[in-house]
């Protein structure tokens, strides 16, 4: 049987209009459903590791969050501000980030002029580092034997790798004060970094959990001390001394972050929150060309 041309025409574009539509209402469905996640998340949002090696996601203003840098320009081992060099680029990239975003950046140094703050005596610090946890037998010996004869002298100033800006970021000169700090400008979030973090961590962790503050400790950007002959029979390299770190501080508290959760997102919208204006230190915001456009500049 013979089927006319013009109804082998009307079925063609019957098809034709029928498959058009189907795409089309899936393109819209989608479209609708990106723009609804696209709007419900209106805070600063990055995952991290928690108990149980669980990833999750946390969704926060950004002005609710702080992150705390404790890198030296001198330590009594030299080894340790070399390793602070390999790493400071990537610090001045997050900082500059969470500075665009609202964040405060805070340091650790008894070199700059401290913040003022009147509470910190109502912050108790708790001295109690678990190194026998963290760090079983470990000495803080130098790699190298003629740094333990003669030290080098500790130089608390800021790692001279690291920008700051001492217009827009903040100074303490003891770990209460950084606590009253994250009070004061309703820091709920500390992302803390730096070196000889086994040494400090721990209990500065307790300290702020007593004080209402979550913090979040930055495992790719910080390091710890080791010493492999007192150690050897518990970690045989550095490595695996960080890696003991990371599981504690994870099973232990269960908040642990990579720094390029942080950086994997736009620019701010300018509409919402502008970027910190810049002030005489311009190298402190080394990726200023990124977000000039978003700051009236």
């Amino acid at each position: 049987m013979r089927v006319s041309r013009r109804k082998i025409a009307f079925y063609g574009n019957l098809f034709f209009i029928f498959s058009f539509s189907i795409v089309g209402i899936l393109y819209f469905r989608l479209k609708m459903k990106h723009k609804s996640r696209t709007v419900t998340r209106k805070g600063f949002y990055f995952n991290y590791y928690g108990k149980n090696n669980r990833v999750s996601e946390i969704e926060i203003e950004p002005f609710n969050i702080g992150l705390f840098l404790n890198f030296h320009e001198n330590y009594a081992c030299p080894y340790y501000t070399d390793r602070a060099d390999i790493i400071c680029p990537e610090i001045n990239r997050l900082a500059q980030v969470l500075r665009a975003f609202g964040s405060k950046i805070i340091f650790y140094t008894q070199e700059e002029m401290p913040f003022k703050t009147d509470s910190t005596n109502d912050n108790q610090y708790f001295d109690e580092q678990f190194l026998n946890e963290t760090s079983p037998d470990l000495k803080d010996i130098c790699l190298y034997s003629d740094y333990n004869e003669e030290p080098s002298i500790i130089n608390t100033s800021i790692h001279h790798s690291i920008l700051y800006s001492k217009e827009s970021d903040i100074f303490v000169e003891n770990y209460p004060s950084l606590i009253a700090v994250s009070k004061q400008f309703n820091i709920t979030h500390l992302i803390v970094s730096g070196m000889h973090c086994n040494q400090w961590v721990p209990g500065l962790f307790q300290s702020l959990i007593t004080a209402g503050v979550t913090p979040l400790y930055l495992y790719d950007l910080s390091d710890v001390t080791y010493s492999r002959e007192a150690q050897i029979a518990h970690f045989t390299t550095h490595t695996e001394a960080l890696k003991h770190f990371w599981v504690w501080i994870r099973d232990k508290y269960g908040y642990m972050i990579n720094h390029f959760s942080l950086l994997d997102r736009d620019p701010p919208p300018s509409n919402k929150r502008k970027v910190v204006n810049f002030d005489g230190n311009q190298n402190a915001f080394f990726f200023y060309e990124l977000y000039a456009n978003f700051s009236g500049i």
